[in-house]
């Protein structure tokens, strides 16, 4: 097949005696569906190279983490930066929690501002953790983003949380400022992140968020 073909699925049903198709059992519809969406729904390649934005997002969230790690010990940790460091670890997994949406923002940062990638990469980082989110548990974590702090329970995909749509709208602007050029990235350390962070939270609470999308 040539480069961006798809395979059409063969047909699978069996026939009566009298010529009719038979149903499908459940599992074998569910197991059609599977091969269906993972085959068809995306162009060939798409897959893999969201991986490779998935596999990069979790190394990165591993170095944060042992930052994080190392901050606590050191007592260099103020207190309104206190988290749970085992949920933070697994901010990027299938199942996203709190912690997902402001994770995943910081790693547009670090790929589209400290190491100045093109808007391609970055969307391409967004597209990929926006893929992964919607696919897993139904519908759960498709449509906006909720989170609830009474609950700890997330609803929606945490790509589309305000955090993560306004820094992909800086990053669209960024690439498009006036002598704006990817030549020269400066250096950010996760404390520049962190004020970042600490302004896009003041500035827009999660409180307010969960209203809006209540």
């Amino acid at each position: 097949m040539g480069r961006g073909t798809m395979k059409k699925i063969s047909s699978t049903a069996k026939k009566s005696a009298k010529g009719k198709s038979t149903t499908a059992s459940a599992s074998a519809l569910i197991a059609q569906r599977e091969e269906a969406r993972w085959t068809l729904l995306k162009a060939k390649g798409t897959q893999s190279q969201y991986d490779g934005h998935l596999v990069w997002g979790r190394w990165f969230l591993a170095d944060v983490v042992e930052q994080k790690k190392t901050a606590l010990v050191n007592g260099a940790q103020a207190d309104d930066e206190l988290i749970d460091i085992d949920a933070y670890s697994h901010a990027f997994d299938d199942i996203p929690n709190k912690y997902s949406s402001s994770m995943l923002e910081l790693f547009l940062v670090q790929k589209g501002l400290t190491e100045a990638r093109s808007l391609s990469t970055t969307w391409g980082v967004f597209s990929a953790f926006n893929d992964l989110w919607k696919n897993v548990q139904g519908e759960t974590y498709q449509g906006p983003y909720h989170f609830d702090p009474a609950t700890g329970i997330v609803t929606g995909n945490p790509a589309q949380s305000a955090a993560v749509q306004d820094m992909m709208e800086v990053l669209k602007n960024n690439e498009g400022a006036e002598g704006g050029n990817r030549n020269h990235a400066s250096a950010m350390m996760i404390e520049d992140m962190r004020k970042i962070m600490a302004w896009s939270y003041k500035q827009c609470p999660d409180e307010l968020i969960s209203l809006i999308y209540s």
